[in-house]
């Protein structure tokens, strides 16, 4: 698991018409889906070891985009689980948000695996980032995640994939 801490500084409004700064911080951790299936116990780590406080987001890594303008799981057993009676990776991370309802879970998309695939028809333009916007929003409710994170790995550099539109292409998306 991964932890950023980030910090945004809030201008808070008092009764008495003065403004004081506050400090919300956010500890982003990522979950990758291979931790629970790493062959050794150090390094093994499932949703049910995570602290549900422990974070303020987790973002799970990683689901792709496909050329179809859509969002999809990387591994099978994210939505359906190793066998018939288990829960899918998705649902399991989620179900932390049962202890604390304060947590957010996102989706993060891309990540070096899936590289420019599928960003680089998203980019193309308005039309397709409409569209992507639209499916990535069903997507994301279907599953009960929170959001989306966009791991693009790297726009614009053509030896990771990506097409010459793409840099400009993801700065529209973002908007």
């Amino acid at each position: 698991m991964i932890i950023w801490v980030i910090g945004d500084q809030v201008q808070a409004e008092c009764q008495n018409e003065t403004s004081e700064s506050i400090f919300v911080y956010r500890r982003v951790c990522y979950f990758a889906n291979w931790a629970a299936k790493r062959s050794d116990n150090i390094s093994r780590l499932t949703p049910e070891e995570i602290d549900p406080f422990l974070c303020t987001h987790i973002n799970f890594a990683f689901g792709k985009v496909l050329e179809s303008l859509t969002i999809a799981p990387s591994e099978e057993d994210d939505i359906k689980g190793w066998t018939s009676n288990s829960k899918g990776m998705y649902e399991r991370v989620i179900k932390l948000k049962e202890t604390n309802p304060d947590l957010r879970v996102l989706l993060s998309v891309g990540g070096w695996t899936h590289a420019s695939r599928g960003f680089n028809d998203v980019s193309k333009n308005a039309a397709n980032i409409k569209t992507f916007a639209t499916n990535s929003i069903k997507f994301l409710r279907d599953n009960k995640f929170d959001g989306l994170d966009l791991d693009w790995e790297y726009p614009g550099a053509k030896d990771q994939g990506a097409e010459l539109h793409t840099k400009t292409g993801y700065t529209k998306l973002v908007k």
